[in-house]
Formats: C-alpha cells, sequence, structure tokens
C-alpha cells in the first residue's frame, strides 16, 4: 500500500484502489495537481490498468478535484483499462451529475459493489487465477484434512515425522494459494480464499499440537 496525505493507493489485487482522504477537499490547486502528477505516474506504470476509485470520504468536490479525478479516468483509458467508483455521498453525486460524469462512469455507493463491478471488466485470466486458487486452495486443505483424519482414526498407520510433514506441507500449500486467491479474486471468490486462509492457519496450529 503506498500513502499520502490526500490519498492511499491499494495494489496487487489485479486493479488499483486509490482512495482519497477528506483533506483533498481543502487542497490548493498546486497541490491537487502535484496528486495528479503522482497518481499519473502510478497508473501508467501499475501492473494492470484497472482502478477502484473511491470517493466515500470526500463530503466536498470542487472544480479542481473533478479535473483531478477526469486526469485519473483519462489515464486509465489511455492503457485501454477500466475504472469503478465509490460516492455513496450525495454532495459529490449532484457534482459529478452536473459534470455530466455519471453518465459517463461506474458509480457506486459502496465497496464491495463497487468490486462486483470491476470483476465484470477484469480480463478473464485474472478472475479465473483467483476462482482456480481458491478451489485448489480447498481442496489441498480437504485432502490434508481427510489423510490425518483417516490417521488418526487407524485407517492406516504413518510415521510422526510423516505425519507432521504431510500436516505442515499440504497446510502450507493451502495457505499460500489461498493468500492468492484473497489478491486475485472477486467478490465471493475472495470471501473463500479468507475462509481457506484461515483453515490453513488452523490445521498448522493443529499440527503443531499434535492433534493427529
Amino acid at each position: 500500500m503506498g500513502t499520502a496525505q490526500e490519498y492511499d493507493v491499494e495494489t496487487g489485487r489485479g486493479y488499483s484502489v486509490i482512495t482519497f482522504q477528506a483533506c483533498l477537499s481543502d487542497c490548493k490547486w498546486g497541490d491537487i495537481e502535484r496528486v495528479g502528477t503522482e497518481l499519473k505516474a502510478l497508473l501508467s506504470g501499475a501492473a494492470d490498468p484497472f482502478c477502484l476509485l473511491d470517493l466515500s470520504r470526500l463530503d466536498f468536490m470542487g472544480s479542481s478535484v473533478v479535473a483531478l479525478l477526469v486526469r485519473v479516468w483519462k489515464t486509465i483509458q489511455e492503457r485501454q483499462g477500466g475504472m469503478v467508483v465509490v460516492n455513496p455521498n450525495t454532495m459529490t453525486k449532484e457534482v459529478l451529475e452536473i459534470a455530466g460524469l455519471s453518465k459517463v462512469w461506474t458509480i457506486c455507493n459502496s465497496r464491495p459493489e463497487a468490486e462486483k463491478e470491476l470483476a465484470k471488466v477484469l480480463p478473464a485470466d485474472t478472475r479465473i487465477a483467483g476462482v482456480l486458487a481458491a478451489l485448489f486452495g480447498w481442496t489441498i486443505a480437504g485432502l490434508t484434512v481427510a489423510a490425518l483424519v483417516a490417521h488418526k482414526n487407524g485407517a492406516f498407520t504413518l510415521e510422526p515425522v510423516v505425519v507432521q510433514g504431510v500436516g505442515y506441507g499440504g497446510s502450507a500449500i493451502a495457505l499460500f494459494v489461498n493468500l492468492i486467491a484473497i489478491v486475485k479474486g472477486g467478490g465471493a471468490w475472495r470471501f473463500f480464499g479468507v475462509l481457506g486462509t484461515l483453515l490453513a492457519a488452523g490445521l498448522i496450529a493443529a499440527v503443531a499440537m499434535n492433534l493427529f
């Protein structure tokens, strides 16, 4: 995550998330120009030309801020990417409507809603990577649990070192892959990635406590 006084930036999900802080509305033109230059450089060099723009912390938006938003949008367009805006505030919605931007941009009332909308325009390989990672992570975790429970119930006998190897190895793989699902997945698949990560972490703890 990158942070400045006027904005926060998150990357690594197949798109960038830019969250503007409330203080942006009080910035002078020169500061807003600087922010625009910084964000243009960041988005131009980002691995993925997609952006979620979060305006939820802005209670007021003057013409200079509108110009900044347009500059961000044009930078995304230049890379043939896509942008979704989070804007739940009535006053700033009216500003975007007056500027005619509400007819051009996809504007959502919440971050989860915006993430779902952005997922629709992400490249198929980005979305598929998240889905496959979640499915593979859960499969590995499930197979690891099944093997350890079968050993515990006497279906077959393994040496303690083998039990730990299976437990730690399977859990580590499941943990890693589910983290990929969190980063690459969208909506429900990211949620499954979170659950899979917690399951893998719990399995590691169970193996460490010799519960199998």
